[in-house]
């Protein structure tokens, strides 16, 4: 028995059997899509990375209509730890010790998008923070202020600076100050300051108290004369007693 095999069937076999290799038509394939101008100046952040604080990106100029997304990375980092469509990032307590970039995806429609990257941040340090003193106390010459600071930074170091009539009082360094005759009329106040390796410092001000008052003025009392009998100069005698 003869069978009749068409020729199309033939050719579907032989591509099937490796013998011819099928190629394409280029006008198949969909032109490359151009892709979106970038500026010659990279991104930069800017601000001091500081744990509370927020740092930026400055990117750009691009044209309109582009929109712009913001991956932010630990320098060790594999994947983004925070994505957003604001330049601005606020510095956390995780991020302390660490260094930070990031890196700008731009997009515009009908064009393939593309990305910049930032060079690394300092690394990021953590905020000393403490509540505003106060002044405890009876504001009168010889009497002993206190200074009263609440919380601070745990570890935080402390320092004290008391100041009368606006200048800092020599070797007036601790927390107690005893008020001296010579701050008389005038307001007192201090600042402490709170240092931490690996933060940023902080300096406070305590309000000013009201003027010292002046110690009352002793009143001299006005010498007086006392007066004595002087006797008569004549001597005695019936006629002369003594009566001037």
């Amino acid at each position: 028995m003869r069978f009749r095999v068409s020729l199309a069937a033939v050719l579907a076999a032989l591509l099937c059997a490796g013998s011819l290799t099928a190629h394409a038509d280029p006008s198949d394939e969909p032109p490359p899509v151009p892709g979106v101008t970038l500026p010659n100046a990279a991104p930069a952040i800017t601000g001091t990375p500081v744990a509370g604080t927020a740092i930026t990106v400055a990117a750009g100029p691009y044209a309109d209509g582009t929109s712009l997304t913001y991956l932010w990375y630990h320098e060790t980092d594999v994947r983004p730890f925070y994505t957003a469509t604001d330049p601005n990032y606020t510095v956390r307590e995780a991020d302390i010790g660490t260094k930070l970039y990031a890196i700008v995806i731009v997009s515009q429609p009908g064009l393939a998008s593309a990305h910049q990257k930032t060079g690394l941040t300092a690394s990021v340090l953590g905020q000393v923070v403490g509540q505003t003193p106060k002044i405890k106390g009876t504001v009168k010459i010889g009497k002993t202020l206190k200074a009263a600071i609440g919380v601070w930074t745990p570890g935080a170091k402390l320092k004290y600076q008391w100041y009368v009539g606006g200048k800092a009082v020599k070797n007036a360094t601790k927390k107690t100050f005893k008020i001296p005759a010579s701050a008389a009329g005038k307001r007192i106040y201090f600042t402490v300051s709170g240092t931490l390796s690996g933060y940023q410092p902080l300096t406070k001000t305590s309000k000013k108290t009201k003027a010292v008052p002046k110690p009352p003025k002793k009143v001299k009392k006005k010498a007086t004369t006392k007066k004595t009998y002087v006797p008569p100069s004549q001597p005695w005698s019936p006629t002369n007693r003594g009566v001037v």
